[in-house]
């Protein structure tokens, strides 16, 4: 793996009120929240994100990209969220120099190394939005052809949870630097640690256990992406 600076290829998105000034009559961008992570995936801006990011605003909010490498923040435009499955794409204009990862053509397997990148919130601090950016490595558990929860056409479930701010993080392979998914829910798994049952002096039966929940994140494939950017009739060249 080599070093990769992920300013170039992905953004955390921030929602925004509209104000105009009543003496100036100007536009003031006020910051409100952090809402997801998006990524480029095209050569004029496309940024790729979930479609619950953009459901979930307020009706007044509109939504920003942060440049990371100038700190430059800039609206999403024309965004459209898929009418069936949680994926959304958009532009954003002030980042000439992003870069979009390879998307990756192995086939989803159980063991394949894997990493992300997103964001946390870490609340506001005045005027500021304070995020802190997270890195996790893994490995795909388990991959299914057909939809796990709503809105995923298949799914590909991760040895780490999607932590809240992640939705819209790129799934890269982890020794090809490859795009093979995203990031967009979780699922819950239970492992039975302690079992224990006792019979009364009525012949009636008590069970007793103790489970642990593990936290299993889930990502759209590759395939499905490239599959949402068609149904969208995005050219990602243009």
């Amino acid at each position: 793996m080599k070093y990769i600076n992920y300013g170039d290829y992905i953004m955390p998105l921030v929602a925004c009120k509209h104000i105009v000034d009543t003496n100036s009559k100007k536009l003031i961008i006020k910051l409100e929240r952090y809402i997801g992570t998006c990524f480029f995936i095209g050569d004029n801006g496309q940024i790729a994100t979930c479609g619950h990011i953009v459901e979930n605003k307020q009706d007044d909010d509109f939504i920003y990209g942060k440049n990371l490498n100038t700190n430059e923040i800039d609206m999403i435009y024309d965004l459209k969220v898929h009418p069936k499955y949680d994926f959304a794409i958009g532009y954003f204009r002030k980042h000439k120099d992003h870069k979009v990862f390879n998307f990756g053509k192995m086939k989803h397997a159980a063991g394949m190394d894997v990493r992300t990148f997103g964001f946390t919130d870490a609340g506001k601090d005045g005027k500021d939005i304070n995020i802190v950016p997270r890195l996790f490595k893994g490995n795909i558990v388990g991959y299914g052809l057909g939809p796990k929860v709503p809105k995923s056409r298949s799914t590909v479930e991760l040895s780490f949870p999607s932590l809240s701010g992640f939705s819209g993080s790129p799934l890269l392979n982890e020794h090809t630097d490859e795009l093979i998914g995203m990031l967009f829910h979780n699922t819950e798994s239970r492992i039975e640690v302690y079992s224990n049952s006792e019979i009364d002096e009525d012949g009636k039966i008590t069970k007793e256990s103790v489970n642990r929940i593990v936290e299993l994140g889930l990502a759209h494939s590759i395939e499905d992406i490239i599959q949402f950017i068609s149904d969208l009739k995005i050219n990602l060249s243009e």
